[in-house]
Formats: structure tokens, C-alpha cells, sequence
């Protein structure tokens, strides 16, 4: 977060009088004091993730492409440039962004208070789907390798490298060994230490195949698990509902007193 301000500070040192880069130090120098009192200010890491203040850190550094294009003659003068350093502060938002959302979702984790938990696979249905998509993608990738050995002479499998570390998780597709591990808790439906939030879920049933977690975005599919591999299948959709219910109610409550 520091060195974030610190590099967005740096180039309004530039329109000073002086050599461009040593007004550039003296302005990430003045940007690391404003960004330690900015720090010590600010509830990390709950004040970053808002999606209107991720959108502002991001864009408002490449403000300084504009003064950048104007003023550049070559690329070299382009990319070694104070303003580029201070564009370049939207990386360093990306990833001050992510430390953040990973260290939130850590802590809930951590304290997190857990219901039920069990470990299933995908239907069958989705695993003979996802098999037909694996081989089938298995035999165009050896198809595209043997035409370009025939085509190219010049060809070397050196450029297939990739193709040997992707072989095991082809295999465990195939064979329909990937399991998910699924945590009933009171911060969400947790996969695979991926946190759905009870906000996000609207409900769960039961079907001949598969237990069924219906999600309350139309754009999200539904999250599905095999019913044999599911013991207590009753219990566990009646908990996740029971959590539905709790989360929404919650949020009425917090509508209402708005």
C-alpha cells in the first residue's frame, strides 16, 4: 500500500524545475510518508476490497500515460520514464488487491465455525462430460503435434514441453478421481477453501444423481455433488438451508434498519 502512493506521489515531483528523476525520489519519498500515515489510517484489508475503490486504485495511476505520451519520443524514452513508474503503481494496486482478498479470506477461515463437512465428486453426468472434453482435447493435441512434425521439419517437441504436465490431470479426469472438499460453515459454503457466501447460494435439494446447490446469481451455474459419495444427503441440504434462511433474514434486518 505504501509503495503504491509512494509511486503515484513520484511524478508530480517531475513538474518541478529540476532533473526529472531526483524530483522523482523526492516525490516517492514525500509518497512513503502519506502512504505510512494512509496505512495507519485505514482498516486493511476489509477498506480495500470495495469494488468502486479496487476500480479507482487501478485507473487513476494511469493517469500519468497521459503527460507520458505527449512527451515520449521513443520507446526507450517511454518506458524509462517517471510517469511510467507511476502508471506502473496500477500493477502494484493488482497486487496489493490480491494480498488483500487473501489474507481476508484466510482470517475467515481461520475462525470460521463449521457445521458439517463431507467430500464428493461431480455427478456422473459431469464426469462423462468432462472425460468426452478431456480425450477429445487429448486427441486434437496429439493430432496438431504428429501434422507439424510432418508438415515442419524444423519442428521439435521441445515446443510440446507442456504436454507431459498436463498428462496426470488429463488422467484423474479420465478415471473421475477429482474430489471437492465441502465445509458447511457460518461464513459461507466453503470448496475447496474457496468461500461461497450464504448471500450468493439460494437453496439446495436432493435429485436422483446428485446433491444440488441452486446459486441466486442466473450467470452462476449450479454447484453439484455425487449423491453416492454424500453420506447424511438429507442433513447436509437441510444445514445448508437452514443457513439460506439465517443469511437472509440477516439481510432484511440490515435493509430495514438503514
Amino acid at each position: 500500500m505504501i509503495g503504491y502512493v509512494a509511486l503515484m506521489f513520484g511524478p508530480l515531483a517531475v513538474f518541478a524545475p529540476v532533473a526529472p528523476w531526483p524530483s522523482f525520489a523526492l516525490g516517492v519519498v514525500l509518497g512513503v510518508g502519506i502512504g505510512a500515515i494512509v496505512v495507519r489510517r485505514t482498516e486493511l484489508p476489509h477498506a480495500v476490497l470495495t469494488l468502486p475503490r479496487i476500480l479507482a486504485g487501478f485507473v487513476l495511476p494511469l493517469v500519468w500515460l497521459l503527460p507520458l505520451a505527449s512527451s515520449a519520443e521513443t520507446p526507450f524514452d517511454f518506458v524509462f520514464s517517471p510517469f511510467f513508474a507511476g502508471a506502473s503503481a496500477s500493477l502494484v494496486w493488482l497486487i496489493a488487491v490480491i494480498i488483500a482478498s487473501e489474507t481476508r479470506k484466510r482470517a475467515r477461515l481461520d475462525t470460521m465455525s463449521t457445521t458439517m463437512t463431507f467430500e464428493a465428486r461431480s455427478p456422473p453426468a459431469q464426469r462423462r462430460q468432462a472425460r468426452l472434453a478431456v480425450g477429445t482435447l487429448a486427441v486434437l493435441v496429439g493430432v496438431a503435434i504428429v501434422t507439424a512434425l510432418v508438415i515442419d521439419a524444423d519442428a521439435q517437441l521441445s515446443a510440446f514441453v507442456w504436454v507431459p504436465a498436463m498428462i496426470p490431470v488429463w488422467l484423474q479426469i479420465l478415471r473421475g478421481e477429482t474430489t471437492h472438499s465441502v465445509t458447511v460453515a457460518d461464513i459461507g459454503l466453503v470448496i475447496d477453501k474457496s468461500i461461497q457466501d450464504w448471500e450468493t447460494i439460494q437453496g439446495a435439494d436432493v435429485t436422483d444423481e446428485a446433491l444440488v446447490v441452486r446459486r441466486t446469481e442466473w450467470y452462476r451455474p449450479s454447484l453439484q455433488f455425487d449423491r453416492d459419495d454424500v453420506e447424511n444427503s438429507d442433513a447436509i441440504v437441510q444445514a445448508i438451508n437452514e443457513h439460506v434462511g439465517g443469511a437472509t433474514g440477516t439481510a432484511q434486518t440490515d435493509s430495514w434498519n438503514c
